[in-house]
């Protein structure tokens, strides 16, 4: 999958469904309701580089028009502090006791949210006009 926002939407679904069908305790509920708040922050962050021209005017106001030329990497916004949070705690989730499809499972969720922080990365250097040489690109962005 390409597109953020729909990675960002799958996640929501199998966080839901774990709410769902798997809570069994107070912490896991809650858990996966904090989960699904930092969800709703995640998908403003990766909708704001989608709008250059704010979104470069916002970027303007932070760091000081001075020092727009500055920033060349993506700045650590809550998109990288939930795919952080969230790729540690899917890779505790299986236990010792899971079968191979569910280790699966919970792999591929941490491999999306992944490749969705370096699609949210890719459009932050879009919207602030940052060019990579070709040897810059890693191997999923050739």
């Amino acid at each position: 999958m390409g597109n953020p926002q729909l990675i960002l939407a799958v996640e929501k679904h199998c966080e839901q469904f774990d709410l769902e069908s798997f809570s069994e305790t107070t912490a896991k509920r809650q858990s996966s309701i904090q989960t699904l708040q930092a969800i709703q922050g995640v998908k403003i962050a990766l909708a704001s580089p989608l709008a250059p021209e704010q979104y470069r005017a916002d970027l303007s106001f932070n760091v000081g028009e001075r020092n727009l030329d500055k920033v060349i990497e993506a700045p650590r916004d809550g998109t990288h502090i939930f795919v952080k949070s969230q790729v540690q705690k899917l890779a505790k989730a299986p236990g010792r006791m899971a079968t191979p499809s569910e280790e699966r499972y919970f792999r591929m969720r941490r491999e999306a949210l992944k490749v969705m922080l370096k699609l949210h990365e890719k459009n932050y250097e879009s919207a602030v006009g940052i060019v990579r040489d070709e040897r810059e690109l890693d191997d999923f962005e050739r």
